[in-house]
């Protein structure tokens, strides 16, 4: 069963990673397990559907496989955006003609959606209209997987019809919500040779005649960790160990916990007359163009996680045979730097690669460099050593990068002078030593920069102040000297900066908060930094945290007079 298949231009693109389970397993809250922290720099960053990747594939810049990986953090402090509602979608200034329908996996709710919603918003712009679905909370995903995705089919009308100047509509499902979301396209699905002069005009804007979703041209079709082949047998319920007995006694009792939609799961709901419900799914029946409907979008996108997804198997989720399975399997149950370098050999278009926390060690293979593909590197938390290969200045599409908590040593390369895409970059607690190299000044995209708790010394350079879209800058806890160069003060998108534990002097510019309006934290204690404190940090307007202690710093902080 391929019912993701593409023709033409439309590409389908599969893509797996070895996340946590608490990414996108069939779990309530995919992303309610993320800490409050009251200080934003104690931030993790979760590794979700890249945010970089889906700004491509949601704006069509690019139809090539996509990062999964994400930084959760660089956010202004108004983080309160509420998910969208069809009472609150009313009087927006800038029209959107992009409809985003976001929708939730079983037993949750929109609320799930929040950060991913306002992370979202910043990224790709007010022509989105991006709606949290929440006609099928909690309960209401155990009514089976057609009555959910009718109700779903019936209020992305009732949002269509609220909204003005809709002319496109994009869907992005978790989990359960990915089987809700294909029935309900094909309950809004209009075929291409109906439409009539409509379906003319959308062929000669350059659009394919396959047809609209809600009266709307289709454009984008994601899921992740999505059970599209149902979870009966084969190891698709991952905590069943695939034990034999668990896994044919799963099937008579899913009802009972979670009614009609656990018989549809287990595919025991089909009758002499009547295949089951995923099967019928498969194809196009009389219940519904449910093909049709999916090759009407431009692009459809599936994240399957390749392990420690307890709910929802990697061949159901991927809709793969076990023979077809990616063989990065073998590199999970053996991790080393040898699998890593076999798997870049023999799997060349890999846009995320997440290997957090699995204990490798070794060096890494110059063979990854060869990953052209590759959008997003998560190595967190490894045992990787030796020095950085200079292959991986070929990543030039490279946006995401994490390596911290390895033992790294040599110098920094310059290598990261070969990748301007990269937006995030995060050396933290490791073994580098000499000076912080001036080619990180040609990552004009960077928007996170940390290099903390590494052995780096000389001075920092002033060339770091070209990076204009720096939003975090940590250096922290090195054997840095000298002054802070003042091209620092003058990147203005700064949000949080912070160069504690060094050997930093001389004094702080006076005017240090004149160029910086966004800058929330300011962490400089425990460095040698002399003079008067600069009377004009009431000019940081946004600033909530500053921290100076254990300097030699004369005078006070002047507090902004209330207006």
């Amino acid at each position: 069963m391929a019912p993701f298949s593409c023709s033409s231009s439309p590409q389908f693109h599969a893509i797996f990673t070895p996340i946590s389970t608490n990414n996108f397993s069939c779990s309530p809250s995919p992303y309610s397990s993320y800490p409050n922290h009251s200080h934003r720099r104690r931030r993790n960053y979760l590794n979700l559907a890249a945010f970089s990747g889906l700004k491509n594939i949601l704006t069509n810049q690019n139809l090539t496989a996509q990062a999964m990986s994400t930084s959760q953090g660089n956010l202004a402090s108004n983080l309160a955006s509420k998910v969208a509602s069809p009472r609150d979608i009313v009087n927006i200034e800038d029209r959107p003609d992009h409809l985003l329908v976001l929708v939730h996996g079983i037993l949750a709710s929109p609320s799930d959606w929040t950060y991913f919603d306002t992370e979202l918003k910043r990224r790709v712009g007010k022509k989105f209209l991006i709606y949290a679905s929440s006609c099928n909370m909690y309960t209401k995903t155990f009514t089976g997987i057609d009555g959910a995705g009718k109700r779903l089919a019936d209020e992305v009308i009732q949002v269509v019809k609220k909204t003005e100047g809709l002319k496109k509509i994009s869907f992005l499902a978790h989990s359960l919500g990915g089987l809700f979301a294909r029935y309900a396209i094909a309950v809004l699905y209009t075929p291409g040779d109906v439409i009539g002069t409509q379906a003319s005009a959308f062929q000669s804007s350059g659009s394919s005649n396959k047809g609209l979703i809600a009266g709307m041209e289709a454009i984008n079709f994601i899921t992740l960790a999505t059970p599209h082949l149902g979870v009966r047998g084969n190891r698709q319920l991952p905590f069943l160990l695939g034990v034999p007995f668990l896994e044919k006694l799963a099937a008579p009792i899913a009802p009972i916990f979670t009614g009609r939609t656990g018989s549809q799961l287990f595919l025991t709901d089909g009758k002499p007359s009547k295949p089951p419900l995923l099967l019928r799914m498969a194809s196009d029946c009389e219940e519904g163009k449910f093909i049709s409907a999916l090759g009407a979008f431009r692009c459809r996108v599936l994240y399957a996680n390749v392990s420690y997804d307890h709910m929802v198997g990697w061949r159901t989720s991927s809709i793969r045979r076990e023979k077809e399975l990616f063989k990065q399997i073998g590199l999970i149950r053996a991790p080393s730097a040898a699998g890593l370098a076999c798997l870049a050999a023999c799997v060349t278009r890999v846009a995320a690669l997440n290997l957090s926390y699995m204990n490798l060690s070794g060096s890494i293979p110059p063979q990854l460099g060869q990953l052209s593909f590759l959008a997003s590197l998560d190595l967190t938390s490894n045992l990787f050593s030796g020095a950085l290969p200079h292959e991986l200045s070929f990543l030039h599409r490279l946006k995401f990068m994490s390596l911290r908590i390895n033992n790294f040593t040599g110098e920094i390369p310059p290598i990261f002078g070969h990748l301007p895409q990269l937006e995030y970059l995060n050396l933290r607690n490791n073994s580098f030593v000499g000076s912080i190299p001036k080619s990180l000044s040609n990552l004009t995209s960077l928007q996170f920069l940390n290099l903390n708790y590494n052995p780096l010394s000389g001075e920092i350079p002033k060339e770091l102040g070209r990076l204009e879209n720096v939003e975090t800058l940590y250096i922290e806890w090195n054997h840095l000297s000298g002054a802070i160069p003042s091209t620092i003060f003058n990147m203005s998108k700064l949000v949080f900066i912070g160069f504690t534990g060094n050997g930093l002097s001389a004094s702080l510019p006076v005017d240090m908060c004149t160029n910086l309006p966004f800058l929330a934290e300011i962490y400089f204690s425990e460095n040698q930094l002399s003079g008067a404190i600069p009377t004009n940090l009431s000019h940081c307007s946004q600033l909530q945290l500053l921290s100076l202690s254990y300097n030699s710093l004369v005078g006070r902080y002047l507090q902004k007079s209330a207006t």
